[in-house]
């Protein structure tokens, strides 16, 4: 037998004898494999356990926290203070990117995230003055998510004393994350995020089922209304060119071109056709002013007339100019009919958008269009929809024109105010709101919601707390400086990056493999 066999047999013998002699105060062996003792009653004390995280096959080769049964003797043995007075368990911050900070990443979205000269940058021609160089007391970024996160950094370290030392990060691409079913990934922040390679999420995130399933979210905290962004009507009817909006450039080609063509064809009709006026003026059946009625500047002139429901004193005499002026008269009533029904519209200022208060208003209305930012939270939520209002809505924005889904805000700005009352952006109230109280100040957020909106705390095991101090106090004078708030979405993938930048992790489960390791 080998001398670590027989220390343990020793101490297995020593085990046996603790419960065989109650009187036996104590007992301790500290030349076995690990330090053991036992009270009276034959229980184990003493003893530390050492706490890791990982998920599946990886494990993080650093402690999360540790767990000792008595401090004083931690403290004798390790020779140090203990970290968290008032309890015997010590978890360290977790945070997963970085060992020294909280990575937490975020998306330009205004008024919850913005670079500091951002209306600089947007507007270049309204300030003429030149641009000052960045003061480094300044922060480079304003709005809701850094202030919330001043004042959650605050509770943290006054009032938790624990450290909150983060990094804010903007994404390039100004993408939240869609999971791509092909594929099994994420993109966007979600990938960052699942990856490992960023703690926490500041943006105005969606809560879906299926990020559900692999990021961590608390219940919903801030309710939002899904509103419309339409163009006032005092400043919808402002071009002079107003008639001519109910048909676009290529319908009014297209009537340009029949006209012309239809004009030349009953030309030709009248002059090769041996029953027209013109034939029967030179076989002396008809008087000369009768064979003049439909040469080319009066052909011109009658197939006009047809168009606005006149007509001249003297009609097409064979049966072929009568049947084409039938189907010229058809042609011309459906276009008429098309177009006076589109025009209604843009000669009185509706006010269907005041009177829209749900998403079966919205619907039924026929009056405008209306779309999503692409990838925005409204987008989302109705994305994610698969019965009910919001999915008809849905359909309806992706089965009409091909740009009712625009690609940011400010495109989406652009069109409400070029497509003059026809279409309406549906989003949240506190993004309409600050783009309608820009300058020139000739848009309009629509009275009643169409829908609600939720986003959700994050949270963690560490961050719960904090962010529940903050909420009913700091979170309401931060409410009332910035108009809006985010939801913070806190990873719950702990496991390593993975080796050579292979992508293996493509379970959505959320076990947590914890290794306890007695010393």
């Amino acid at each position: 037998m080998t001398s670590t066999a027989a220390t343990r047999a020793r101490g297995d013998a020593a085990i046996k004898t603790a419960h065989s002699y109650p009187f036996s105060t104590r007992l301790s062996l500290s030349k076995a494999a690990a330090e053991k003792s036992f009270d009276a009653n034959g229980n184990r004390v003493n003893y530390t356990i050492d706490i890791f995280v990982g998920k599946n096959q990886y494990l993080s080769t650093s402690k999360l926290g540790v767990f000792t049964q008595n401090i004083d003797h931690w403290e004798k043995k390790e020779r140090s203070t203990w970290m968290n007075r008032g309890s015997r368990l010590y978890m360290k911050p977790y945070r997963m990117a970085e060992a020294t900070h909280i990575h937490i990443l975020s998306i330009e979205e205004p008024p919850f995230l913005m670079h500091r000269d951002y209306e600089l940058t947007r507007t270049p021609n309204r300030r003429r003055f030149r641009r000052q160089e960045v003061n480094p007391d300044l922060d480079l970024y304003i709005g809701y998510v850094p202030s919330l996160l001043k004042e959650l950094k605050k509770v943290f370290e006054e009032d938790m004393g624990l450290d909150f030392t983060y990094r804010l990060e903007l994404l390039g691409e100004g993408n939240y994350g869609k999971y791509d079913k092909s594929t099994l990934e994420w993109d966007g922040m979600m990938r960052d995020l699942y990856d490992g390679d960023a703690d926490v999420i500041a943006a105005a995130l969606t809560k879906t089922k299926i990020r559900e399933d692999y990021v961590d979210f608390t219940s919903t905290w801030y309710t939002g209304d899904v509103k419309l962004l339409i163009k006032h009507p005092s400043f919808v009817w402002e071009y002079p060119f107003v008639p001519v909006f109910p048909f676009n450039i290529y319908a009014w080609l297209t009537n340009f071109l029949a006209f012309f063509v239809a004009t030349i064809l009953m030309w030709l009709i009248s002059r090769l056709n041996q029953n027209e006026w013109r034939a029967m003026s030179i076989r002396g059946e008809a008087t000369e002013d009768e064979g003049q009625t439909f040469t080319l500047y009066n052909t011109t002139y009658y197939m006009l007339s047809i168009w606005a429901f006149q007509g001249l004193k003297k009609s097409p005499h064979s049966y072929s100019g009568k049947v084409f002026t039938a189907f010229w008269f058809a042609y011309t009533l459906i276009m008429v009919w098309l177009y006076v029904s589109n025009l209604t519209p843009f000669l009185m200022a509706s006010k269907v958008g005041f009177k829209v208060r749900s998403l079966h208003d919205l619907n039924k209305q026929e009056q405008f269009g209306y779309g999503v930012v692409r990838n925005s939270p409204t987008f989302d939520l109705f994305h994610e929809s698969t019965t009910g209002d919001k999915r008809i809505t849905w359909d309806d924005i992706q089965t009409g024109d091909e740009d009712k889904i625009v690609q940011d805000s400010i495109e989406g700005v652009r069109k409400v105010r070029r497509d003059n009352g026809r279409y309406a952006l549906l989003s949240e109230k506190k993004m309409l709101e600050y783009e309608a109280y820009r300058w020139p100040c000739d848009l309009f957020v629509s009275g009643g919601y169409v829908t609600k909106i939720k986003f959700p705390w994050p949270f963690s095991r560490d961050h719960h707390f904090g962010i529940s101090s903050l909420t009913p106090s700091r979170n309401s004078r931060v409410m009332a400086s910035w108009p809006t708030s985010p939801a913070l979405v806190f990873s719950n993938r702990i496991a390593p990056k993975h080796p050579f930048g292979k992508r293996k992790r493509r379970n959505p489960s959320q076990e947590l493999i914890w290794r306890v390791s007695i010393t």
